[in-house]
């Protein structure tokens, strides 16, 4: 894969740091924007990596993995920083080190995870709104269980709390409802509409971040 001709400017990337440097928390993927491309010296120009909204600061000669995310998958590439640009906005400049990988086989891999969502449905001028809990999250869509009934194909939106400090917000559609007789909850699946590229790719970000932690936990 040629990297310089893949990425384009504007484009969300995910960063971890190859070192051990305890004071950028190198435990969490961090978040940041393509600035600009320089071909001709085989550059990459990013932003401050950002997490929970703390900007932090690359330094001369550091190594860090790159990832970024695509519906044919996950791929990383390794870097090394060049040097520091300051200006109306900081920047950092990369060398890649090494191929693009692909790590990621399965278009969206269904991460299991039960947290607060609330889904809203248009009816009569009217949105109404419904508690509910999720069952797996993937970037193309979500499972939840909810008290209160959906019709199939209804055209939704879900606020999905993927922690206490992330919020995501997606349009869908309903693809599946089956009732637990158990619990008497309705499972619900739905489908995410490709409208909202920076949503998918925050999803993305955090499922990996969860992959991620699990293997080095070894419990995947």
């Amino acid at each position: 894969m040629n990297i310089f001709s893949e990425l384009k400017i504007g484009d969300k990337l995910s960063v971890e740091f190859c070192d051990e440097d305890t004071n950028q928390g190198q435990n969490n993927m961090l978040n940041t924007q393509l600035i600009d491309i320089d071909i001709n010296d085989n550059c990459l120009h990013i932003s401050s990596p950002i997490y929970r909204g703390k900007r932090y600061s690359l330094y001369e000669g550091q190594k860090i993995t790159m990832f970024f995310y695509r519906k044919k998958g996950v791929y990383q590439f390794d870097a090394k920083v060049i040097k520091k640009i300051e200006s109306n906005i900081v920047t950092f400049v990369l060398k890649l080190i090494g191929d693009v990988q692909k790590i990621q086989r399965r278009n969206y891999y269904r991460l299991p995870i039960v947290t607060d969502a609330i889904l809203k449905k248009h009816k009569n001028d009217k949105i109404l709104e419904f508690e509910c809990v999720t069952k797996d999250l993937s970037g193309g869509g979500v499972k939840i269980a909810c008290k209160n009934e959906v019709e199939k194909s209804d055209n939704i939106t879900i606020d999905i709390y993927l922690d206490e400090d992330q919020v995501i917000t997606m349009d869908g559609e309903v693809i599946r409802i089956t009732k637990d007789l158990d619990n008497n909850l309705y499972e619900i699946g739905i489908k995410f509409k490709e409208t909202n590229e920076t949503g998918t790719d925050r999803i993305f970000s955090f499922i990996f971040e969860k992959q991620r932690l699990m293997r080095k936990k070894g419990l995947i």
